[in-house]
């Protein structure tokens, strides 16, 4: 692929710039259409016309990166895309559907391997008074690509850290490896696993409209939750369940390149989602990323989705809510992370040990 497909992919598929990143585009613009690199040897009669054409293309060329908020730089060995950084989170979500777009697409006799590093936050009480934690849970996942397939995951547990109240029974020890087969697993981290994700419409108000409608009828549905709720807080409740659904979409295998860019261009539009220019998630890898935040039952929740800084691939996300404490006051609790360390398309699954008997939940 050349330069000027490179431009034109990035232009189809990104939103105008930012007033900072056009001036950062334009001076290089202006410096690539000056020098006089790259350029190759002209015949002495008519150099100064060819050379004017060739500027005249390089300028044109750039013209369109700039529009994209990509600009192609030169170099010994060509150009190359440098992306922006984006001004806004709008800007940031366009980039990652753009990328997401790119993403590998299975055959049907293929698998999805995705490879993530989980942090369970727990929380309960028991004889021996309150606990309150979080353990690391490395989870390998095969989704097929055929819609009757089986799953295949295999979790390894890690170290479980108690920030209150004495050890419970209950938690798999450091280094237990257990594998589940088929949908048993689909309910991690709020139901990621959706097999009907890839049945999402492709059209941001669409989605978004179809996730709000079942948000809707789940915080409404009397065995959703265990006590009656009060009017005032079924909205509260049907914000949060929407930010839910659609941080789940983000991470769904079942979801096509087409649905999860979809995903990314319905966050945008929420008038509660922002920028963070520097995020880490459970791997303790920064990027940038977008944050959503909204009001809970108990105290305001927000939930992070980090992106690789140049590449706008999909790092992880992170879930904070506030939680009332002992003492009777309320703190900012990190409830949920992972990080997504591989996602790639596979030919096979592991081989299940004979003697695997999984004692946890996934």
């Amino acid at each position: 692929m050349n330069e000027l497909d490179l431009i034109k992919e990035y232009h189809d598929n990104l939103p105008g710039p930012s007033r900072r990143a056009s001036a950062r585009a334009w001076s290089r613009l202006a410096a690539q259409a000056q020098a006089p690199e790259g350029l190759g040897p002209v015949p002495a009669r008519g150099r100064g016309l060819r050379r004017l054409a060739f500027r005249v293309g390089v300028v044109a060329a750039l013209v369109s990166a700039v529009s994209a908020g990509v600009v192609v730089v030169g170099g010994d060995g060509g150009g190359s895309p440098l992306s922006l950084r984006p001004a806004n989170a709008a800007e940031l979500l366009e980039q990652a559907a753009a990328a997401s777009l790119k993403d590998p697409r299975p055959r049907a006799d293929q698998f999805v391997y995705l490879d993530r590093k989980d942090l369970q936050y727990h929380i309960g009480s028991g004889p021996e008074g309150e606990w309150e934690g979080a353990q690391e849970v490395r989870r390998e996942i095969w989704v097929p690509a055929a819609p009757d397939g089986e799953v295949i995951t295999r979790a390894t547990f890690g170290k479980d850290v108690l920030t209150r109240g004495k050890p419970y029974e209950g938690q798999a020890a450091e280094g237990t490896v257990n594998y589940y087969r088929g949908d048993q697993c689909l309910a991690i981290a709020g139901g990621v696993l959706r097999r009907d994700a890839g049945e999402f419409p492709t059209e941001p108000g669409a989605l978004l409209a179809k996730v709000r409608q079942e948000a809707e009828q789940e915080v409404r549905d009397p065995s959703t939750f265990d006590q009656e709720l009060a009017p005032e807080a079924i909205p509260i409740l049907v914000e949060g369940f929407v930010v839910d659904k659609l941080v789940s979409l983000v991470e769904n295998p079942f979801a096509t390149p087409e649905i999860r860019a979809t995903v990314f261009r319905a966050l945008k539009t929420m008038p509660n989602v922002t920028i963070a220019p520097d995020l880490a998630d459970a791997a303790g890898r920064h990027g940038i990323g977008a944050e959503i935040s909204w009001a809970g039952l108990e105290g305001r929740q927000r939930s992070e989705i980090v992106f690789e800084q140049e590449t706008f691939k999909l790092f992880g996300w992170r879930h904070f809510e506030e939680l009332k404490q002992p003492d009777g006051g309320v703190k900012e609790t990190l409830t949920g992370s992972t990080a997504l360390m591989a996602s790639e398309v596979v030919d096979s699954t592991p081989e299940i040990p004979a003697d695997n008997e999984p004692q946890y939940p996934c």
